[in-house]
């Protein structure tokens, strides 16, 4: 009934299903001249912490990173640890157990100066923001103003698929099913 991906997640084979044939809807309104796929090598990899692209031989056994920068990492995830609290520093409400809502230790890449510990869901939204305003060249001011318009502008149907629920709505449903 499920099966698991690289990304470390499971899926009901149903919803991953509906997953792609939303995605080959949404693709046929792209203009062929939309670059889609990413560079992909057999031998060049990308370092998920520097950023850099090397040969992927001088990657660590999981071939995602660079053993230098995995041992930056851990240093830098110790020195973190200990300011840890309560209360996500974005949005000024409490961790919780959710995936979305975990901890994660915030800092300003380019002064590497430490910020807090924020959501996780909030600390991918900083990155793809600051990403975002880099590339286009705008203010947290613009970047709000076209993310305001963009959600109210209506939608159209293409024939998207629903999931549905497939399972429990909470962990503590399925485990009192299953008797874990």
């Amino acid at each position: 009934m499920y099966f698991r991906r690289q990304s470390y997640n499971y899926y009901h084979i149903l919803c991953y299903n509906i997953a792609n044939k939303n995605h080959r809807k949404i693709k046929k309104r792209l203009s062929p001249e939309v670059p889609f796929k990413r560079f992909q090598s057999k031998i060049i990899g990308k370092c998920g912490r520097c950023k850099g692209h090397d040969l992927k031989e001088n990657f660590d056994s999981s071939k995602r990173f660079h053993a230098v920068c995995n041992r930056i990492q851990r240093r830098n995830l110790i020195k973190m640890k200990n300011l840890r609290t309560d209360i996500c520093a974005f949005t000024g409400l409490p961790f919780g157990p959710e995936a979305e809502m975990k901890p994660v230790g915030d800092h300003d890449h380019d002064t590497l100066l430490y910020r807090g510990h924020i959501w996780s869901s909030a600390n991918r939204l900083e990155g793809a923001a600051k990403f975002i305003m880099k590339e286009a060249g705008w203010t947290v001011d613009e970047l709000c103003d076209a993310l305001k318009n963009y959600l109210a502008k209506p939608g159209i149907d293409i024939g998207l698929e629903p999931y549905q629920l497939i399972g429990f709505s909470t962990p503590e449903k399925a485990q009192q099913h299953y008797g874990c």
